[in-house]
């Protein structure tokens, strides 16, 4: 259960971003970029607040946060509001942002101290490991996390930009289908290895990539017209769920740790 509970709660943290972005938008644009700087100073301090955390999922619950304020501030708000004053469009400004991930996916991919499963999975394939990796101590996942969140939401985002771009692969195209069926197999086979976890910080933690994968096939079903996407509307019900659930989520992480101080 405690896989799942992390799955739950990741999955709907990350909406917490949108509605965000939902709100700022409709202010005027110098209250767009006042709400830019202050999720960028709430993620800062969340982040350096996690210093003073004992405990490692209250520092991977922060971390979530902290990256869902950083993406929703300066994404899908700085660069929505940045690429519509220059005239080139969010599509466009975001395709572009690849020439910063090329770089930093071949320094994750290279650095045998980043112990993402993906990476250690791509580097014993392309057999470019230094042998075993000497283990490196974390004292601090809520930095580690915000990191995380951000640059996965980062990378899937451009991904999917690239698979539905007409002039590119388009919706309907080979690539587009290939990516659907790689990312539900690969979402299948993360959330069962999730729904082993014991611990609630490592969960959280292997959540983030399990709702990325996963909902970039509900985006995918979504172009194809499957279904509507109703989230795109903020309404109360929706805010309702989403607070209720983000409640429910520090509710259990309380019990989680409660439990694990237990003795055997």
């Amino acid at each position: 259960m405690t896989g799942i509970k992390a799955f739950l709660t990741v999955l709907l943290v990350m909406p917490l971003g949108h509605a965000l972005t939902v709100l700022a938008l409709k202010l005027p644009p110098a209250g767009q970029y006042s709400v830019v700087i202050g999720g960028v100073i709430a993620a800062t301090l969340i982040m350096f607040g996690t210093r003073y955390m004992k405990s490692a999922a209250w520092e991977t619950f922060a971390g979530m946060i902290a990256g869902v304020l950083l993406w929703a501030s300066l994404v899908e708000i700085g660069v929505k509001v940045g690429a519509e004053a220059s005239g080139i469009g969010e599509k466009r400004a975001m395709e572009f942002s690849l020439a910063i991930i090329v770089p930093l996916f071949l320094y994750l991919l290279f650095n045998s101290n980043a112990q993402c499963n993906f990476f250690i999975s791509l580097r014993k394939g392309l057999r470019i490991s230094r042998g075993n990796a000497r283990p490196v101590s974390t004292d601090n996942w809520g930095a580690r996390t915000a990191f995380k969140m951000f640059t996965l939401i980062w990378m899937g985002h451009v991904l999917l930009f690239f698979a539905y771009d007409p002039e590119m692969f388009g919706i309907h195209g080979s690539f587009c289908k290939i990516f659907f069926v790689s990312c539900l197999l690969g979402g299948i086979y993360l959330f069962y290895r999730l729904i082993k976890a014991e611990r609630m910080d490592f969960a959280f933690r292997y959540a983030i990539p399990t709702v990325v994968v996963i909902w970039s096939c509900i985006e995918t079903l979504v172009k194809w017209k499957i279904f509507s996407e109703p989230w795109i509307t903020l309404n109360p019900p929706f805010l309702t769920m989403v607070t209720l659930v983000f409640v429910g989520a520090l509710f259990l992480i309380v019990r989680a740790e409660r439990k694990s101080k237990l003795p055997q």
